[in-house]
């Protein structure tokens, strides 16, 4: 039997920051042929020390896990509640970024001055929203959130 292998045209080590706690870890992702196959701590970065715990490496699960949502979506269905389908629907990229900035136009106060953003704190929020805020004109805003870790962190 002759054994078949394929030749490996990537395989790279991309230091980046692992999401799965506001710690922020620094992390390095180990990519082959455009498949993220491991992560490890970074022993160059001080958020972590170079160590990853079990929720860290994780996320790798997150990264392809079957169930995870790759594309916009919208609920069809107004009705709200415990058990009620929200019959979500699938939808263009460019549909979604319509909605957002329609929805986004409309909160804008008229004088152009003031914006209040509630959100979550990840440790991705916590830069994006400031330089949101500023890039879409905003002079002035404050973002506030729950620090529990509410969706974000998964214990179970």
């Amino acid at each position: 039997m002759s054994e078949q292998r394929t030749a490996v045209n990537e395989d790279v080590w991309i230091p980046t920051s692992c999401g799965g706690c506001y710690a922020q870890c620094g992390i390095k992702a180990h990519r082959v042929d455009g498949v993220v196959v491991g992560l490890e701590g970074n022993p160059e970065t001080p958020a972590g020390s170079g160590r990853i715990c079990a929720k860290g490496t994780a996320q790798l699960m997150m990264l392809y896990d079957r169930h995870r949502v790759n594309y916009p979506v919208k609920r069809t269905n107004p009705e709200k509640g415990v058990g009620v389908d929200p019959k979500w629907e699938r939808i263009s990229w460019d549909e979604a970024l319509e909605t957002i900035i329609s929805k986004l136009e409309n909160m804008k106060d008229p004088r152009g001055t003031y914006f209040q953003a509630t959100t979550v704190q990840t440790s991705e929020i916590r830069f994006a929203v400031p330089a949101f805020m500023r890039a879409w004109g905003f002079k002035n805003y404050w973002v506030s959130g729950a620090v529990c870790g509410a969706g974000t962190a998964p214990t179970s």
